[in-house]
């Protein structure tokens, strides 16, 4: 047996470059920050090692505490970037982040809208050769030993620039975890028709903002741990969580961090 396994780790090795290295990357545990920003705004890295996916960028004003949380993971490569949907507290750091690191593949929604942002955005990525996905269906991206399902949005036109926000279900061994944008009303729908798997850390939607159909989203989600990106949430959203028995946490003013082992997630801060 000593003998064989001499001879086939060279020949995987061989085959697939990287494979025992990927192993050994994906045995360790996974980084999930939920950046520090001056106002409510979306930022959350979930790094492992040397390599992130980002989930959008805050404001711009917010790329300093963005930077700094990152280069204190030690990221060197973006693997993937997703822009939940284009509103400047979600996509504002986006170009001064392409500047400073590699990014392999940016995530946006299909949106037609006029918007001063996403042009910016594009280009820079095309200065860069950078690609562009704007998902019609749901797409599947492997990065940092996770696996990332993105969920675009049923329409195609919609009246609230935040139910075009996709959302990204983060899949790392037995841990789930689901971040939902800005969606309101008409978007939780379409997220309430989709079946999940049992979620471990949720993104409560549009900054913890009371929806007529917050209470029955969470309540399907059923978390272990929910996250609010800003200093409080409306009273539907926090009663949900409190029967649904999920802890809740905030991510301003001092941002929050969770650790995920593959078995399960740990809120750190």
């Amino acid at each position: 047996m000593a003998l064989v396994l001499l001879i086939l780790v060279p020949v995987i090795s061989f085959i697939v470059p990287g494979f025992f290295q990927g192993l050994g990357a994906a045995s360790l545990p996974a980084e999930i920050v939920f950046v520090s920003t001056r106002n409510d705004a979306d930022c959350i890295i979930l790094g492992r090692e040397e390599t992130a996916v980002i989930i959008d960028t805050g404001e711009k004003d917010d790329y300093p505490s963005i930077k700094l949380s990152l280069d204190s993971m030690g990221v060197k490569k973006i693997a993937l970037l997703v822009i939940s949907h284009p509103d400047k507290d979600h996509i504002g750091s986006a170009v001064p982040l392409l500047e400073d690191y590699r990014v392999d593949v940016i995530v946006i929604p299909f949106y037609t809208k006029e918007n001063r942002h996403l042009p910016e955005l594009r280009a820079s990525a095309l200065e860069k050769r950078i690609p562009v996905i704007e998902p019609l269906k749901k797409r599947s991206f492997s990065a940092a030993g996770m696996r990332f399902l993105v969920f675009p949005a049923n329409e195609k036109f919609y009246q609230k620039t935040n139910n075009y926000s996709l959302s990204v279900l983060a899949v790392d061994g037995k841990v789930n975890m689901l971040f939902t944008g800005d969606a309101e009303e008409k978007r939780l729908k379409e997220l309430m028709a989709l079946v999940w798997p049992k979620i471990d850390l949720l993104k409560i939607p549009h900054h913890g903002r009371d929806a007529p159909s917050s209470r029955d989203f969470i309540r399907l989600i059923n978390p272990e741990y929910a996250l609010v990106t800003s200093d409080t949430c409306g009273k539907a959203v926090r009663d949900a969580c409190t029967e649904a028995g999920a802890e809740i946490f905030f991510s301003r003013p001092s941002g929050f961090k969770f650790s995920s082992n593959r078995k399960q997630v740990i809120p750190i801060q």
